[in-house]
């Protein structure tokens, strides 16, 4: 048994009857989120078919309410998590909803079930066990997980109805199949709820189109709940947050599952669904955790795009109205909230004068989020009633207040204000120093920063990672030699493909840059 990371977990024994150690090689990391009552909260992870503990733990002591996170190295292979509350209400206690996600380790962190704030009082009574139903493979998930995945659009997406297709990422050894090995190729897509409530797999194979024509792709395309719903093959439930993993089938081979994504059939929520500022890092317009500079005409540097809604059923474009919202650490004293007013357009433009409003500061980091209404601004589909910024600003620091999800967005120079000067590169040059960051794009195994002009009475710097969720996967501290900071700095390719962004900390100066993972 092992309770943390280790070298090896188990022994198999061999033909001379000897012990040979297996080695772990697939390390997992645990994180728990749960309510003021947090000695309640334990976790086990176990064999697959037996009740032998593998890694385990509990928390020691109450009141932990940040994230508490262990890691347990495992053999390839399969396995069950339990996930339990003593007290029998779930992690709900005190206003906060807690839970938990087991996830890959390291930077790229892909999860394996996702049950952040969704650990709720289960029926039965004490303790309340969260864990997969035994539908498949007595619930265990295995590793190491593979590359199968939905697209970016239908990842994480809370407002499905049923006949909408959720799409898988092409797979080429599956779409090589296509016309070779029709009817035993194709992708196997794993819908279940981590409480244990529902699990069902329904694979899509080449031979039929579900509604989506022919070709290589059709496959991809999963239409929901267009079954007949019976014992055996259950309809995806309503207002019920799901999982969602897919594995390709190559001529008959299962691949294994890749990451989860988080999925929910909900109606009401389609008819007026909540939105976000542009996120997909492939995108033109992505505008989440970004440098932006405020004022001047309006261009790229500081434009704001969102997403825009796709409502069921739709709406006239006429009657769209959007709404954007900044908040930063000042909360609550003036310009730590700035809610603009409503207008037609997904595309905001950060160079408003001042009497339309308080303007962004320089050198300042805000989170930002948006949202959407589908009647002219009579009424909006998160938040207040009223459009009126008194009545909608609120303490970033309580999620409950968000309108959905919160990007940051790091100003970082402006029109009527000194500061540095930021281009699009990762050469920033600035009033007191230059900053070159290099090479960006990166393939993820060595990062090269130059900083000049370095303040005398600073000796280090800090640089901070940050993943476009806003979670710090790298931090170094360098020493300042005459003024100059001159490193590289290891990545271990940890890091995913992707977009990062950069923060440098120098004495009471700061510098951002965005930086891409090329894998």
């Amino acid at each position: 048994m092992n309770n943390g990371v280790g070298s090896f977990l188990f022994g198999q024994i061999n033909g001379s009857c000897a012990c040979v150690a297996v080695p772990c090689t697939e390390t997992v990391t645990m994180e728990l989120r749960t309510d003021a009552l947090s000695s309640q909260a334990s976790w086990q992870i176990l064999l697959q078919n037996t009740n032998q503990v593998v890694c385990q733990f509990s928390v020691p002591v109450n009141g932990i309410t940040s994230p508490i996170t262990e890691n347990c190295c495992l053999p390839v292979g399969c396995y069950r998590l339990r996930v339990s509350d003593s007290g029998g209400d779930g992690f709900v206690s005190g206003g906060i909803t807690g839970g938990y996600q087991l996830r890959e380790s390291g930077a790229a962190g892909r999860r394996i079930i996702d049950n952040l704030g969704n650990f709720t009082n289960l029926a039965g009574g004490a303790p309340d066990v969260s864990a997969l139903a035994n539908t498949y493979e007595n619930g265990a998930f295995c590793v190491p997980v593979g590359n199968d995945r939905p697209i970016f659009s239908s990842c994480d997406k809370l407002d499905w109805v049923t006949n909408k297709f959720i799409v898988a990422t092409e797979n080429v050894a599956v779409s090589g199949q296509y016309g070779v090995t029709n009817n035993t190729s194709g992708y196997e897509f794993w819908f279940f709820d981590p409480n244990g409530t529902y699990s069902y797999r329904r694979f899509r194979s080449h031979g039929s189109s579900d509604g989506f024509g022919v070709g290589a792709l059709r496959a991809n395309h999963f239409r929901l709940n267009a079954w007949t719903n019976t014992m055996a093959t259950p309809h995806l439930p309503n207002n019920v947050l799901l999982n969602v993993r897919i594995r390709g089938r190559v001529a008959g081979v299962n691949q294994p599952f890749g990451p989860a994504c988080l999925f929910k059939m909900d109606a009401v929520r389609a008819a007026c669904p909540i939105v976000k500022l542009q996120d997909n890092p492939l995108s033109n317009d992505f505008s989440c955790g970004v440098n932006k500079f405020f004022g001047g005409s309006n261009q790229g540097g500081n434009r704001l795009t969102v997403n825009p809604p796709q409502p069921i059923p739709t709406v006239s474009s006429v009657n769209v109205r959007y709404q954007i919202r900044f908040r930063n650490g000042e909360y609550p004293n003036p310009g730590g909230c700035i809610v603009r007013p409503p207008q037609t357009s997904p595309t905001f433009f950060l160079n408003w004068s001042a009497a339309s409003g308080t303007q962004l500061k320089c050198n300042t980091q805000y989170d930002v989020d948006v949202r959407v209404s589908l009647d002219g601004g009579a009424t909006w589909c998160v938040g207040n009633a009223s459009s009126a910024p008194a009545l909608n600003c609120a303490d970033p620091g309580d999620p409950s207040t968000a309108w959905g999800k919160v990007c940051a967005v790091n100003i970082t120079t402006s029109t009527y204000c000194p500061g540095p000067m930021q281009g699009g590169s990762s050469s920033m040059a600035t009033q007191n120093g230059h900053l070159t960051m290099y090479p960006n794009p990166n393939r993820g195994e060595q990062l090269f920063i130059n900083l000049t002009e370095v303040d005398a009475d600073v000796h280090t710097v800090s640089v901070d990672i940050y993943d476009m969720t806003g979670k710090r996967v790298t931090a170094r501290t360098i020493a300042v030699q005459d003024g100059f900071v001159n490193a590289n700095i290891d990545l271990n390719n940890d890091l995913a493909g992707g977009l990062y962004v950069v923060n440098i900390t120098a004495g009471e100066k700061t510098y951002t840059e965005r930086l891409v993972i090329q894998q």
